[in-house]
């Protein structure tokens, strides 16, 4: 029988990580290029992947909601807009489902990104 120990999930997980990490990099740096110039000129990685724990510190676990709270930084040129005023109701909300906390954050954004 095999056995699956601890130790190999965590590395299944970390390789996981590691590969979204990569491809949101690619992403940030084709949507984004200014953005990404200016916020982390010398390593857009390590900006990514800063972004991935603040995100897992908010409980946005999946990749498409922690995706586009990485989208959120670039468009506001803010790598910490989770501390920010606008944003700390909804995240700080236990009521409100991780998703529906990105529909109404990625909401804010796009109405004060065309103003």
């Amino acid at each position: 029988m095999l056995k699956i120990r601890q130790e190999h999930l965590d590395f299944f997980a970390k390789s996981g990580l590691k590969r979204f990490a990569t491809r949101m990099n690619t992403h940030v740096r084709e949507c984004w290029p200014e953005e990404c110039a200016k916020l982390c000129p010398e390593n857009s990685l390590a900006a990514v992947e800063r972004l991935i724990e603040r995100a897992r510190t908010w409980q946005v676990q999946n990749e498409y909601d922690t995706g586009r709270f990485i989208d959120i930084a670039f468009a506001t040129e803010d790598l910490d807009w989770d501390d920010q005023d606008w944003a700390q109701p909804v995240l700080k909300d236990p009521d409100l489902a991780t998703q529906h906390k990105m529909n109404l954050l990625w909401t804010h954004v796009e109405e004060h990104l065309t103003d």
